[in-house]
């Protein structure tokens, strides 16, 4: 999970999640889970890991003085 500020950074900018689009009809769910969105991203390897792929599933949730943050789960 990203920290309040690490949310502050991007708050206010247009990304589709933040704005409520449907991660089913972006492609990053599938109709039985429009609660998350997965998005997967390539660890180039060297210097800092052997390489591989990490999948990121991503919720919507509401917090106290936040309109959402984001769970990253492994």
């Amino acid at each position: 999970m990203i920290s309040v500020e690490e949310y502050e950074k991007y708050r206010g900018r247009n990304v589709a999640l933040d704005e409520g689009a449907d991660p089913v009809r972006l492609g990053l769910s599938k109709p039985g889970d429009r609660e998350h969105a997965y998005i997967q991203c390539v660890d180039p390897g060297e210097p800092y890991t052997d390489g591989g792929t990490v999948i990121f599933k991503i919720k919507r949730v509401k917090q106290k003085g936040q309109s959402l943050k984001v769970e990253e789960e492994g």
